[in-house]
């Protein structure tokens, strides 16, 4: 009987349902590819952050250390010294490069800013992804006491903050591998913070950390 019952079913019915059936599977495809789409470039940076391999392959190759787990730079939005504001969410898809120092900056955070402003051009095209920001530890806008280093200030974000929410910022910043003043920190599309720069690492380490983040990861 059920044999008898396929046989006279309707053919439009059976056809509807093959229909569906392709559609739906079409659908999944569609899905998958998008997901390989957009997944695949944070999958690869996940795994370039925790892949052994890679974290070895990076810990030879420079003075920079790898924040792991990547904690969320979160808590803003930031005021800044030209009297607007800094929000992380705002730079989704980009990265930040972030050095702490006091407002007059010399030594160390005055070499710090040239290095920032030398890897950024450094990268070529690809540093309209990349933004530098400075965070007045005195809560204070910075000022280029030495002539002439007005230049390497100029469109810099200067972070100035009331002490509670400095001490907000400073403890996300905070790492056991050393100082937070005049070191280097570089914040990946997400809005985390994922490695640490001692004082007095070059700009070139740091240039070849985010060139190699760059082919894993293409920037938006």
């Amino acid at each position: 009987m059920s044999q008898q019952s396929n046989q006279n079913a309707d053919p439009s019915t059976n056809q509807s349902q093959a229909e569906a059936r392709s559609k739906g599977k079409k659908a999944l495809w569609v899905l998958f590819f998008m997901s390989m789409a957009f997944g695949l470039p944070y999958l690869a940076v996940y795994f370039f952050i925790n892949s052994d391999e890679m974290r070895s392959s990076l810990g030879q190759s420079n003075n920079g250390q790898i924040i792991s787990p990547a904690r969320a730079l979160d808590g803003g939005p930031y005021k800044l010294a030209d009297g607007t504001q800094l929000n992380i969410a705002d730079y989704a898809g980009e990265w930040l490069i972030i050095t702490a120092g006091q407002s007059s900056c010399v030594g160390q955070c005055r070499d710090n800013v040239i290095s920032m402003r030398q890897l950024r051009r450094g990268l070529g095209v690809n540093r309209r992804y990349v933004h530098r920001v400075f965070l007045s530890l005195d809560g204070k806008p910075f000022s280029a006491t030495v002539e002439g280093d007005a230049e390497y200030f100029s469109g810099m974000k200067n972070i100035v903050e009331t002490p509670e929410k400095l001490k907000g910022l400073l403890e996300k910043l905070s790492v056991e591998q050393g100082e937070t003043e005049n070191a280097v920190y570089l914040v990946d599309f997400r809005g985390n913070i994922m490695m640490y720069y001692p004082p007095g690492t070059e700009a070139k380490p740091i240039l070849r950390d985010i060139e190699r983040l760059f082919k894993v990861f293409s920037p938006k």
